[in-house]
């Protein structure tokens, strides 16, 4: 019989070293962690401290292979276990044979082969620290970090990062996996109280018991100690000992250099927070844990950040629920940015305050991050000491200029760095490698917002320097802003590409110019920033700037002329442009009083003058003054051709364009419109594309539905490829409903939601509420959705809280279709006469043709003949003169229903084979051409249907002087 008591000694022994190995300082400790492991079985490893006693000091081992084969497999996972080899000597120790080839295979996978242990390996691996928590959320950082270790050419390997990152936790988690893959082991030393570049040799040496060998000095032992040995050393704790004036005789970094020459099987991984800027060197970065970004609301998931916090957390206290703190904890990660320092210290304070109180006492003050537990270094007992400590190294211009990148906001680049801070590349390099800047993927670079809150305090006793270098900020983002450009003053593109990501810094830069009332910069500024809140859709915000702006230098010259007249008057139209289109009153009186402040401007500024009235033309015609908008667009297209402002006259010849098309002027939009896309063509693609937007819709108005859809797309894609969200939202807005008018309802509803999407994120909610609120309504019409009346009813309701003239009228006009279709024709002509009335009243023309037809049906339907002729005979005229073939052939429609009622029979189907078969034709009036046709008794005009409709009869004209005689004659 073998000796099983002297197998389960030997198994309970190697027990122990596993666990010690994956970092876990107690039976306790272990038997929680492999609790929280799934197996690949499914199941969970359940174990008791008394039962992991109890084998670790030999009383027994498990007689089950099974068991045995679990355990391997939770100690492989948590980092105790590394190869098959160990598993193997462990499990015959157990009296269990070997691993199969298909258990090797699910245990450990493909793994690198690993010499086996020697003796002194056996020593060496104890020389790595107990820890006493589970190492949480480094799973791809140790995989990288063990990679480079051992399968790379690297020898000398430096994890940065800022002070309180894990870099000491994560190189011993890593040690432990990487020891069976170095014949000699590794060893651990802590550099941290070292105190002066002599004492490393002599503290590595104490570390690795090199044997006294007499005379020879500590330098020579250590070196042929470490000659022929196949050693991870990790040095931990090195920043401080790289000094900025190091004694020339002793480098610390030339020792290292050094140990690898003499040492060709040595392998050193260091700690610090700059690196070593060595030939031989490798760097791996680490940042803080993973943690769920302020954007996206954390709603469950795994980050690292938090289970850390929790498990830290529950140490001070047994009952900490995390699943109830969750949201307070995700904001405490978010404001240490992810810090396991900062988690752990924050973590400390549940025992006496909730985490919102944590949250809150943390964004307040840096010294909150304290503990009392006395086994912490002291150096990590608070962040305030370990930022000192970081501070000190830092030579005196280092400090200063770390002082002055404070004046950033979020991030910036080298040139800005260079010019505001006088930040050379050399000198941001050295604070890059110091772990006191990031450097971003982007090549941009940021500060860690706990050590910025931290340098803020200690830059407080320097006020002057910290004005002056606001001075140049606000200088250097005023001037780049200037020349990025505006929208009528195209600029330099690499200004403008400087600013993409520099928003933030310009409005800080804004917010500092308007204080200290400096006009130059305020007015660099201004323009971009109108573009900048356009195109994120954030006008609330871009009004609530511009007012606070105005407000402060209304107070300075409240009758202002000159020169502030000029600038108050810059400044209105740029709070007008951020005026939410619901409210149409609001940007009127802001533009009226700017033009009248421009118009006495000193020095004068034409093309903020011209802005101006250009803006102000679309107020008016939105109230229906189309005589009053005209009169300042013609206004402001010659202060364009006198400044030969080229792109001003093709934005005004859009604009224009845009009202002529509101107005159902369509033959004129049209000639406008295609003028400015081909004046704004050499100027900006996005303006050019905007007005052929507005061709294609305009087109979509007439019923030309190809030439329509076709310009409609090709806007759309250069709006996608621009990034231009709203207009793309408005160009699937105009795609739904030309779907809608052709009876391709599946691709119309596609439409619609698309264009929602591209309304949501922007924050347009009156886009939404113009468009997206009646469109689909009329769908949900036509396709005999249950929900159409309460969505018409919505957007007259919309329409009237809005106070927008053309949608009250449209917004009727659809519902009182719904009526129609209800048979509730008197209903339907009650709200026609007030749409009707509203149309006329604004001298919407397109409307008024739309309103009249429908009218003429709802008065056919109640066989008032003498009232539909008038209403189709003036339809037929109005859409006659403006092109609107679409309304033209649905009153065609009306006029031989009305006809076939009389008694016409032949015109009649002459006209409603006309009204089915034309390609402006919409679906409604196409399904009603249809049915009346059955009512003639003529099925062989039914069956012609299609074949008429490639060899018309007649052209659109004749049928409408047909029509018209028609018509005329019934009154």
């Amino acid at each position: 019989m073998p000796d099983r008591g002297m197998g389960w000694k030997q198994w309970g022994e190697q027990l122990k070293a596993y666990r010690l190995r994956a970092g876990y300082a107690s039976q306790t400790e272990l038997a929680d962690a492999l609790s929280h492991l799934e197996l690949t079985s499914g199941e969970t490893l359940i174990l008791s401290t008394s039962q992991l006693s109890r084998w670790e000091n030999g009383q027994r081992c498990p007689t089950r292979r099974a068991q045995h084969l679990d355990l391997i497999e939770g100690l492989a996972r948590l980092g105790g276990i590394a190869t098959p080899a160990e598993a193997d000597a462990w499990l015959q120790a157990g009296q269990q044979g070997l691993l199969s080839a298909d258990e090797r295979w699910r245990l450990f996978g493909e793994v690198l082969p690993s010499p086996p242990p020697t003796p002194d390996a056996a020593i060496l691996h104890g020389h790595l620290p107990a820890q006493t928590t589970p190492f949480v959320g480094r799973k791809a950082e140790m995989s990288a970090v063990l990679d480079l270790l051992v399968g790379s050419q690297c020898r000398l390997l430096t994890i940065t990062g800022a002070g309180g990152m894990g870099k000491t936790r994560l190189s011993i988690a890593v040690a432990a996996q990487a020891a069976p893959h170095f014949a000699d082991g590794v060893c651990f030393v802590p550099l941290a109280d070292v105190e002066t570049p002599q004492a490393i040799l002599a503290t590595i040496a104490t570390q690795l018991d090199v044997p006294d060998a007499g005379a020879a000095d500590i330098d020579q032992r250590l070196h042929n100690f470490l000659r022929t040995k196949q050693l991870l050393l990790i040095l931990d704790n090195f920043e401080h000992l790289m000094a900025h004036t190091p004694d020339p005789a002793v480098d610390p970094v030339e020792t290292l250099s050094t140990l690898l020459q003499k040492s060709p099987r040595l392998t050193i991984l260091v700690t610090s927070q700059e690196r070593l800027n060595l030939v031989e060197e490798w760097i791996y970065p680490l940042e803080g844990l993973a943690y769920p970004p302020e954007d996206h609301p954390d709603t469950g998931g795994a980050y690292a950040a938090i289970e850390f916090f929790a498990q830290c957390a529950s140490k001070s206290r047994p009952d900490f629920d995390p699943i109830l703190e969750r949201p307070h904890i995700a904001s405490i990660c978010r404001l240490v940015e992810g810090m396991p320092l900062g988690i752990e210290l924050a973590a400390s304070w549940v025992r006496a305050f909730s985490c919102a109180e944590i949250a809150a006492e943390l964004a307040r003050d840096l010294d909150f991050l304290t503990t009392p537990l006395r086994n912490l270094p002291t150096r990590h007992r608070s962040l305030r000491s370990l930022f000192n400590r970081s501070w000190a190294l830092l030579s005196s211009q280092e400090q200063t200029i770390l002082g002055r990148l404070l004046v950033f906001r979020s991030s910036f680049d080298r040139n800005a760095a260079m010019e505001v801070a006088g930040a050379t590349p050399l000198l941001l390099t050295a604070l890059v490698d110091r772990s006191l800047l990031r450097r971003q993927a982007s090549g941009r670079y940021d500060m860690h917002g706990l050590l910025y809150q931290f340098v803020s305090e200690q830059f407080a006793q320097q006020p002057q320097e910290r004005s002056e270098t606001q001075a140049r900020h606000a200088a250097f983002y005023a001037d780049l802003a200037a020349r990025a450009g505006w929208e009528l003053e195209p600029g330099d593109p690499k200004a403008a590409a400087a600013l993409q990501n520099g928003s933030a810094n310009v409005l800080a830069a804004w917010r500092w110019a308007v204080e200290q009332k400096e006009l130059a910069a305020v007015k660099k500024m201004m323009k971009w920033l109108v573009d900048h809140f356009r195109q994120r859709g954030e006008h609330s915000a871009g009004y609530q700037t511009f007012a606070k702006a105005i407000a402060l230098f209304r107070t300075q010259e409240p009758n202002a002329e000159g020169e502030t007249a000029g600038l108050l008057g810059s400044l209105l139209l740029c709070q007008a442009q951020c005026t939410n289109h619901a409210n149409v009153e609001d940007g009127r009186i802001l533009l009226e009083e700017s033009v009248a402040l421009l118009r006495r401007a000193f020095p004068p500024d034409p093309l903020d003058l011209a802005l101006a009235l250009l803006s102000l033309s679309t107020k008016y015609a939105s109230h229906g003054d189309n005589a009053k908008g005209e009169t300042l667009l013609e206004e402001g297209l010659a202060i364009f051709r006198k400044t030969d402002n080229s792109q001003g006259v093709g934005a005004t010849l859009r604009d224009w364009g845009a009202l002529e098309m509101g107005w159902g002027r369509l033959r004129l939009a049209e000639q406008r419109l295609t003028e400015a896309a081909s004046l704004l063509e050499i100027h900006s693609p996005v303006d050019s594309m905007h007005s052929t937007l507005f061709l294609g819709t305009t087109l979509l108005m007439r019923g030309h539905y190809q030439q329509a859809e076709a310009l409609i797309q090709r806007a759309l894609h250069s709006f996608v490829e621009h990034g231009e969200k709203n207009l793309a939202g408005w160009a699937q807005r105009n795609l739904g409903d030309l779907y809608t008018a052709t009876g391709d309802f599946e691709q119309a509803r596609q439409a619609f939601a698309r264009a929602n999407a591209y309304f949501a994120p922007v924050g347009r909610e009156w886009e939404v509420t113009l468009s997206i609120c009646l469109s689909p309504a009329v769908l949900a019409r036509l396709h005999g959705d249950p929900n159409a009346e309460r969505l018409l009813v919505d957007a007259v309701t919309t329409a009237r809280r809005i106070g927008f003239q053309q949608r009250i009228a449209t917004s009727l006009h659809h519902l009182s279709r719904l009526r129609h279709d209800q048979r509730d024709y008197m209903g339907a002509l009650a709200l026609l006469d007030e749409a009707l009335s509203t149309s006329r009243k604004i001298d919407f023309r397109y409307a008024t043709a739309l309103i009249l037809t429908q009218q003429g049906h709802s008065y056919l339907a109640l066989n008032q003949i003498d009232s539909a002729s008038r209403s189709f005979a003036e339809a037929l005229r109005i859409a006659g003169e403006e092109g609107i073939d679409r309304v033209a052939v649905d009153a065609l429609g009306g006029a031989a229903e009305l006809a076939a009622q009389i008694g016409d029979s032949e015109e009649a189907v002459l006209l409603l084979r006309l009204a089915y078969a034309h390609p402006a034709s919409e679906y409604e009036t196409r399904q009603r051409a249809k049915a009346a046709l059955f009512k003639t008794s003529q099925p062989e005009s039914v069956a012609s249907l299609q074949e008429y409709n490639s060899n018309p009869l007649f052209i659109l004209d004749e049928a409408i002087q047909l029509a018209e005689q028609l018509v005329c004659g019934y009154h």
